[in-house]
């Protein structure tokens, strides 16, 4: 964070289009760990991003940067693990590195809601504020069922509210 002064502070995390089960939720923190952990070894692409979102939110981004880089390997035509494996790129040191892949995705998956979302929320990250706004008011022209579209206008609503 003080190196870079004109990014957001931390790092960015994955957003999931779904909610981790709630037989998962319901268990202490380290039982979570230990479950979500247990269910991205044998589990579907999708318990490997809910992992991988856990090992961020504890600071491990290396360990999820593998994580969704294994979820994209294993699952190459999900837009999801794509951009997940992505956004664990990002770097403050080298934003390009997850940018250029995130942004050919745009192309690839057009219709994903989760691309346009990640896109705009590395955006707000990096400082490019009016590219941001746009890529997240694209998440529900895009995908307007998605339960990012929720989360994309709470980013829009800060924004504004920050006079950004």
């Amino acid at each position: 964070n003080l190196l870079h002064p004109d990014f957001a502070r931390n790092l960015p995390l994955f957003v999931p289009v779904a909610s981790v089960a709630s037989v998962v939720r319901r268990l202490p923190a380290q039982a979570q760990l230990a479950a979500l952990k247990r269910r991205a070894t044998n589990g579907s692409t999708e318990d490997r991003l809910f992992y991988g979102v856990a090992l961020q939110r504890l600071g491990r981004q290396l360990s999820a940067q593998r994580v969704f880089a294994e979820a994209a390997r294993r699952d190459p035509t999900n837009p999801e693990a794509r951009v997940a494996a992505a956004v664990g790129l990002f770097d403050k040191a080298r934003p390009v590195t997850a940018f250029s892949r995130l942004g050919p995705l745009s192309r690839a998956f057009p219709r994903a809601g989760t691309v346009r979302f990640h896109l705009g929320l590395l955006l707000v990250w990096s400082g490019q504020l009016k590219e941001a706004r746009r890529q997240l008011e694209l998440v529900a022209r895009v995908e307007p069922d998605s339960r990012l579209v929720g989360t994309a206008r709470q980013y829009l609503e800060q924004l504004r509210a920050a006079g950004k």
